[in-house]
């Protein structure tokens, strides 16, 4: 995983989260979309030649307003690496520990919607700066379930 030079967060991880985020397009209805939670998980993997640009054509894909919105919401928004400065040590390790499970899986064993919302939900928690360690782990323990 490629990262900022002031954190370990990376710009790919950051994009992914906004991939995740615009999947929840239709009022309070995530769309599980398998082609979306497969990519995330190509670009997390190590060693990935996948950029943010790729994921963004993803969620543009998802949620085509995003593209040319005169004023950009937080709502289907990126991630910033700034967001996880204040995470505790533990905080730390957990969301690190996240990134890495759905990196290192294998995205064609994301078959099916249940399965590819699993994926999304991990990235968007990994995502969000209020998730505690316990959440967290308790997403990691949802991917290494898969």
């Amino acid at each position: 995983m490629s990262t900022n030079n002031n954190t370990d967060i990376s710009l790919v991880f950051c994009a992914a989260v906004g991939v995740a985020r615009s999947t929840d397009i239709m009022d309070s209805y995530p769309v599980a979309d398998i082609q979306a939670a497969q990519k995330i998980v190509q670009a997390l993997a190590k060693n990935s030649t996948i950029g943010a640009e790729e994921l963004h054509k993803e969620k543009y894909r998802i949620s085509p307003g995003c593209a040319t919105c005169p004023s950009p919401c937080q709502r289907h928004a990126d991630a910033a690496p700034e967001d996880f400065v204040e995470d505790t040590p533990a905080q730390r390790v957990a969301r690190l520990s996240l990134i890495d499970a759905i990196g290192s899986m294998d995205e064609s064993r994301i078959q099916s919607e249940e399965q590819a919302l699993t994926v999304l939900r991990a990235v968007f928690f990994a995502g969000e700066s209020w998730a505690n360690q316990q959440q967290l782990q308790q997403q990691q323990q949802n991917i290494n379930q898969l």
